[in-house]
């Protein structure tokens, strides 16, 4: 079946000696698996290397079976234009971090019109930002929602969080619970959206503790969930 879909690139691996596969989260078809003949031969052709940067928003024309695992793209074209999130060193290190989470995150199939609306939406906001140290944080907290475990916010007092059943509480009784300054860190980031947040300062001593924090919530909510390796970079970047 000849499909056409939006899709944003999750990774790449090299196949062989000059074929790719490349993950990416469709509009349509949820998260899908393409093998790219040629990819690393023909720097003129269709189907570039540097169209699969992670986080490239691009328009594919693609060969779908379900009973496969991997599919053909028969055409595509950059949808999104960014102006620095491959360029700028940051923006770069975060699109990395964020692919690999996403790539955690988000199962074969599945589709989500919503969220790969909303994901289209933050990357665009991101690319024109001068500077968003915080927002690959953000958005990891917005897509908690349509994963289904956005935690309780109706007790906004409560000092402690709770990583199994994701609610925040104002009792430690077993001394297994998060409590300090980045339980604080992580209630203002839940309220917070893409375009309110510019004076939001962190340290980077607590964007790492919240990051930890956020990290440690997806591998107890989330099934198969795996720490990104991409983790050190990140955090030596934004040392």
């Amino acid at each position: 079946m000849l499909v056409s879909t939006h899709a944003i690139v999750l990774n790449k691996i090299k196949y062989r000696d000059n074929d790719l596969i490349v993950k990416c989260f469709t509009e349509l078809y949820g998260t899908r698996s393409y093998l790219i003949r040629g990819a690393l031969k023909n720097r003129k052709g269709p189907f570039r290397a540097a169209y699969f940067q992670p986080l490239s928003h691009i328009a594919i024309e693609a060969e779908h079976k379900e009973n496969r695992s991997l599919q053909y793209l028969r055409d595509l074209k950059i949808q999104s234009h960014f102006e620095s999130l491959h360029n700028d060193i940051e923006k770069a290190t975060v699109a990395l971090f964020l692919s690999e989470v996403l790539g955690g995150l988000l199962n074969e199939g599945s589709p989500d019109p919503q969220l790969f609306e909303m994901l289209t939406n933050a990357l665009l906001w991101f690319d024109q930002q001068d500077h968003c140290g915080h927002f690959h944080l953000l958005l990891l907290t917005k897509l908690m929602r349509y994963l289904g475990c956005t935690p309780e916010q109706n007790l906004a007092n409560n000092q402690y969080f709770d990583l199994i059943s994701g609610c925040f509480t104002d009792r430690n009784k077993e001394n297994n619970l998060i409590e300090g300054e980045v339980v604080s860190d992580f209630k203002d980031i839940l309220g917070m959206q893409f375009d309110n947040g510019g004076g939001w300062k962190l340290s980077s001593k607590r964007k790492r503790a919240l990051l930890q924090l956020i990290l440690s919530y997806f591998e107890q909510q989330v099934s198969g969930f795996r720490r990104p390796k991409s983790i050190t970079i990140l955090n030596q970047v934004f040392n």
